[in-house]
Order: structure tokens, then sequence, then C-alpha cells
């Protein structure tokens, strides 16, 4: 389980995060909506523990990660498998070798298990025969399917996707969202930063809508519609538009 407790971070004089507070449980996809620039990302770098909030704090399996030593950080660390928003893929290492780096480092398997590993999380993504590319070789999706195979390789317990959908077409956007639900079939729970309501309604058990520095809605997708507020309806109303003329 993750809890977020009365989290605020600032920037300078701009108050980011203003004492964000929610649960989610085990084996749950929940999904953090909000506009491009209010903080989501910050959000979930905070709760990896990327970045220190400025008070309160974050609990992963009941150890509080803004206090716990970097021993202990780097544990918990290795239950959570973490999706750049531009997949932050290593250039001058192959497919194979981005999704082995976290093997290598946080395991101890043998080289030939290492290599089951890499082709079977491959095999999850739908890009098996890749293995010998570099990044640079790659489509958009590609990428955002190397980066997911990487974070899923070491087995983590939960999976934090930063945008993952960004930029891709539709198709690519609907089997990268069909791999986050799969995830939940495994076990795995996610939690998905982003600015699109549709992908929001896709794949998510709940959504937590960040305005102002500030969780203003978290319930299910289904509630989400008929929430009265009108922000939530002006971002409903802009997601039917934005369908309407992507069909």
């Amino acid at each position: 389980m993750i809890k977020v407790k009365n989290v605020y971070k600032r920037f300078g004089i701009k108050n980011v995060l203003c004492g964000i507070n929610f649960d989610i449980s085990s084996k749950e996809i929940v999904v953090i909506l909000g506009s491009s620039g209010i903080g989501k990302s910050v959000l979930l770098k905070i709760i990896v523990g990327l970045l220190k909030p400025d008070a309160g704090t974050v609990e992963i399996d009941n150890i509080n990660i803004t206090k716990c030593s970097t021993f202990d950080l780097q544990r918990i660390r290795r239950k959570i498998g973490y999706v750049f928003q531009e997949a932050a893929l290593f250039d001058s290492l192959t497919v194979y070798e981005n999704i082995a780096f976290g093997l290598k480092m946080f395991t101890t398997f043998t080289e030939d298990e290492i290599k089951f590993r890499v082709i079977e999380c491959l095999k999850i993504v739908n890009l098996e025969g890749i293995e010998h590319l570099k990044p640079y070789e790659l489509s958009g999706g590609m990428k955002k399917r190397t980066a997911l195979a990487r974070a899923i390789a070491y087995n983590p317990n939960y999976v934090l996707c930063d945008e993952p959908t960004m930029g891709l077409d539709i198709v690519m956007i609907h089997k990268i969202n069909k791999l986050i639900i799969d995830l939940k079939k495994k076990g795995i729970t996610s939690i998905v930063v982003t600015h699109d309501i549709k992908s929001a309604y896709e794949i998510a058990d709940r959504i937590l809508l960040l305005y102002d520095g500030k969780i203003i809605f978290n319930g299910t997708p289904l509630a989400i519609k008929y929430y009265e507020n009108d922000y939530i309806k002006k971002l409903i109303k802009y997601s039917q538009i934005y369908e309407k003329y992507d069909k």
C-alpha cells in the first residue's frame, strides 16, 4: 500500500503541491489526471523518492520513504518500476542491455536467467526480436514499450508511469493502455500520470484529479463524469470534442 499524507512542494515562489492526501491499495490502477505543468510529474517523483517534499510523508508498505535511510530507500525502490515521460533509455545500450541493466544492478540472476527474463519481458510488451536494436532505431511507441519492459523486468510490486502515451497515435495509445491493464492481472499496482482523460477512462480503477496544487476529485471514472465541478465539466467537454474529431 502507498500512503501520501499532507504533502507540500514548492519551487521558488510557486506552490506546486498544497497538502496532498490519498492512499493506493494493492493491485489498483490509479490515474493522476491534470493539465500539463500542474505538478503531476513532481508528485510521482516524490512518491518514488526522486524528490523530497517540503512537508508531509510518503509511506510505501509501511515505510516512510521521506525519512528513511539511503539503504532503506534503495531497498524500497527495488519494489518499484518507473517509466519516465521520455522513456529515458540509455542511448549507447541496446534494447537488451537497457532491460538487463536493472537486473544486473538489483538481482543475483545469472546471465542465462537475465537473458530469459529480458526475452520474457519483450514478449509481454509485444517486442520480440528487437533486443539487438539501439534506441535511435525505435519508434516512439517502441521506446515507451521498451521502457515499460525495463520497469517490470525485476518483478516490482508497483509500476509508476509518467505520461506513457504522450505523443503516440491512437492505436499505440490503446496498446500501452492494454499493457498497463495486463500488469494488474499479474498483481502489479500501477500509478499513471496523464493529461489524457480518455486514457484515464480506459485504464483507471480510480482517478485523482490534480488542480491548483490540490486533489479536487478522488473517485471512479464513472463518478467523475457526474461530479459537480466547473473545471471537471470543462475537462470532460473538451475531451468529448477531441474524441469527436479524433474518429
